[in-house]
């Protein structure tokens, strides 16, 4: 008899899950608490899959039906109905790790509450160098599921792993885990700071002998497991520090550091982690819209040397931003205050004069008024984006588009 497996939600994650174990043979239902209509069902062909459309919060689950519950990373598993399913007994897992159970070759995984997408790009830049073949994966490039349902095959899988993803993967085993850094973020999703790191560790919780797990050093006291390899953090660079991690991971996997860092010489980061796109009439425009944690806008404001104007603001996942005022008073000028967060920002970083705009291409705006030669524009929004934008790429591409536009017009 074939098994039921039950995906609950059906964003880019779920529809990779219900992909992979379609053609595995599972009979597959999706549902998803968004749903009210058929015209709401993504536009997705899927052989053998049949959606369960509801407006309530996963009826489709019973107990005795379902031989898997695969769970999408954007559902908080406190809500009630999730909660049940775990009781039951029901296994549940997260689409990473039933993509990551049939990837074929080892894998490295890096997980952190800044930095890991560039340590993930670095890393692969490394082995790549080094002449294996190594693909980025997780929470950067394509689902897991994705890339296992195609059956590629890779010398080296790095995986960037978010909290998230983590939340629901009992049998996640990688050959080399990095723990960059815990700070308080996504305490909208847990119930603590403790909660948050605890997530993180169990990134390593399935180690076995040959296995390494690379931590920052000013983790070292808090870290469960014995004898992690240390990487130094440098407090006057992050981009320093990732290269140090990225250079532990990259000779830890066999590749000689003077492969790594001829490697890392040629690696420029992605988009929208500190992009400087624009310099105009002695203003330099900066996005940082991957910035979605105050530890992020700090490290981005520790490393300008100039008068900043700032552009926050957004969805608020609980974090204590009052604990940056003093960094805020001493390198902000002006601040231009979005989304849902914004009059909290104004209360607790109330000695630094602020504007208010309701969208991005209003900021930008008012960000190209108010700069003046020597300053730096910045968008580091030190909040989820989701209030306003699909996601952080939307929130930084719109800005970017925003600030050309309005200098543009202005220069004409």
């Amino acid at each position: 008899m074939k098994k039921h497996a039950l995906i609950l939600g059906s964003g880019k994650s779920g529809m990779a899950a219900a992909r992979l174990l379609a053609e595995n043979h599972y009979l597959v239902t999706i549902t998803d608490d968004r749903w009210s209509a058929v015209e709401e069902i993504p536009q997705a062909t899927l052989q053998d899959v049949h959606p369960q459309i509801t407006p309530e919060p996963w009826p489709a689950w019973r107990k005795g039906i379902h031989d898997l519950v695969v769970i999408s990373p954007g559902l908080d598993p406190r809500r009630p109905e999730i909660v049940a399913i775990k009781l039951s007994g029901t296994p549940v897992v997260s689409e990473f790790q039933l993509g990551a159970a049939a990837l074929a070759g080892p894998v490295v995984a890096i997980t952190g509450t800044n930095g890991k997408t560039t340590v993930t790009e670095m890393v692969t830049a490394i082995l790549r160098e080094g002449g294996w073949s190594a693909h980025s994966v997780g929470n950067i490039g394509e689902p897991v599921c994705e890339v296992a349902r195609l059956r590629r095959r890779s010398d080296w899988w790095v995986c960037e792993v978010s909290s998230f993803q983590l939340e629901h993967c009992p049998a996640f085993r990688p050959r080399v885990a990095a723990v960059l850094n815990i700070s308080d973020d996504h305490l909208d999703r847990y119930d603590s700071l403790r909660d948050y790191a605890l997530t993180k560790w169990s990134i390593y919780k399935n180690h076995l002998p040959g296995d390494t797990l690379v931590i920052g050093s000013s983790l070292k006291n808090n870290c469960p497991f014995r004898d992690p390899v240390l990487v130094d953090e440098d407090p006057e660079s992050i981009r320093r520090t990732n290269e140090k991690f990225s250079l532990t991971i990259g000779l830890l996997c066999g590749v000689p550091d003077s492969i790594a860092h001829r490697a890392l010489k040629k690696f420029s980061e992605s988009d929208h982690r500190r992009e400087v796109f624009l310099e105009h009439n002695g203003v330099t425009y900066i996005n940082d819209s991957k910035s979605t944690n105050v530890h992020a806008l700090e490290h981005a404001l520790e490393e300008i040397k100039r008068p900043v104007i700032l552009i926050a603001g957004g969805r608020d996942k609980a974090m204590d931003f009052a604990r940056i005022g003093p960094l805020i008073h001493k390198k902000v000028k002006h601040l231009i205050l979005i989304g849902e967060a914004r009059q909290k920002l104004a209360e607790v970083w109330w000695h630094t004069p602020h504007t208010m705009a309701d969208n991005i291409s209003k900021a930008a705006e008012l960000a190209v008024q108010q700069a003046e030669r020597g300053d730096v524009v910045l968008l580091s929004p030190a909040c989820a984006s989701l209030d306003q934008f699909t996601d952080y790429k939307q929130r930084g591409n719109l800005f970017k588009e925003a600030i050309c536009k309005k200098i543009k017009k202005t220069t004409n």
